[in-house]
């Protein structure tokens, strides 16, 4: 994802999809600098499929941008 690409320009993309619970990007720690990356979460499964169906290779701000499930490890037991 490009660099200049903010978290209100995936709430306006993937909004399209559903309803955008939240849109966190992943800053560097140390230069505060975008990663390239980031999470859109959606009220619904449902309506992250249809994004992630709708959005298969997406360029956004001039980048092609993979979009696909992300999944979260639970606490080791």
């Amino acid at each position: 994802m490009s660099l200049n690409t903010t978290e209100r320009d995936l709430k306006r993309i993937f909004g399209e999809y559903g309803e955008i619970e939240s849109v966190q990007l992943v800053y560097d720690r140390y230069s505060g600098r975008s990663r390239g990356f980031g999470f859109v979460y959606f009220e619904t499964t449902k309506e992250a499929i249809r994004a992630k169906d709708h959005l298969r290779d997406a360029v956004i701000d001039g980048m092609r941008v993979r979009v696909d499930f992300s999944v979260t490890k639970g606490a080791p037991r």
